[in-house]
C-alpha cells in the first residue's frame, strides 16, 4: 500500500489486492499474508477510508485511488462497475448513519426532561440545605452536602448533552468522508504497473 502526496491538496493512494472483488469485499483475514488488506481482513476501499481518516485536514484534499489487481483479472470488472459499487456502498452507509443520527437525537431529547427535573430537584435541595433555613446541622456539613447536590444536579445533564452534542460528531464526520469518497477518482491497473500521475 502506498500513500503518496502529489502536493498539498492532492493525495494518491495505491492498494494492491489479490482478487479484484477485494476492492469492495473484505478478504478472509490471513495474519501470515504480506498484503495489508488480507492480514487486516479489510477491503481495499475500507483500507483507503481508514488511511484518509488518519490524515489531518483530509476534507480539504483531493484523493485518487489506484487498485492493483492480478493481470489476468483486468477487465473482469470495469472501472465504471467498480465506481457504481463504491457509490452504492457510500450511499448505503450514509443512509444508515442518518438513521442512526435520528435515533441518537430522539434518545437525547427523551433524556432531557428527566435530566432537567433532576437538575431542578438537586439544585433546589442544595440551596435549601445550604441556607440552613430548614435543617439544623453544622455549617461545614451543610456546605458540603449543598455543594454535592449542585454537582449531582449539573452532572445529570451530562447524559443528554453527550448524546445530543458529542455522539453525533463521529457519524457526521463519517458521512462527510463517504460523500468525498463517492466522488474520488479511481483506476484499476495490473499488479506491477505504475499508475499515471
Amino acid at each position: 500500500m502506498k500513500f503518496r502526496r502529489q502536493n498539498q491538496n492532492e493525495v494518491h493512494i495505491t492498494v494492491e489486492v489479490n482478487d479484484i472483488d477485494h476492492i469492495l469485499m473484505p478478504p478472509e483475514s490471513d495474519l501470515f499474508s504480506s498484503n495489508i488488506t488480507e492480514y487486516m481482513g479489510q477491503s481495499a476501499l475500507q483500507r483507503c477510508k481508514a488511511m484518509i481518516r488518519e490524515e489531518r485536514g483530509w476534507e480539504k484534499r483531493k484523493y485518487r485511488f489506484t487498485f492493483l489487481v492480478p493481470a489476468d483479472q483486468i477487465g473482469r470488472r470495469s472501472v465504471e462497475e467498480i465506481r457504481t459499487a463504491i457509490g452504492r456502498y457510500c450511499a448505503t452507509l450514509r443512509k444508515d448513519n442518518e438513521m442512526q443520527l435520528h435515533v441518537i437525537r430522539h434518545r437525547g431529547l427523551r433524556q432531557l426532561p428527566f435530566a432537567l427535573a433532576l437538575l431542578i430537584i438537586f439544585v433546589t435541595s442544595g440551596v435549601i440545605i445550604g441556607s440552613e433555613a430548614v435543617v439544623e446541622m453544622s455549617p461545614l456539613l451543610a456546605t458540603a452536602i449543598s455543594e454535592g447536590m449542585y454537582v449531582i444536579g449539573w452532572v445529570s445533564l451530562w447524559g443528554p448533552t453527550d448524546t445530543l452534542l458529542f455522539e453525533p460528531m463521529e457519524l457526521r464526520t463519517e458521512n462527510k468522508l463517504l460523500a468525498m469518497m463517492d466522488k474520488v477518482d479511481i483506476e484499476v491497473l495490473p499488479s506491477g504497473a505504475s499508475s499515471s500521475n
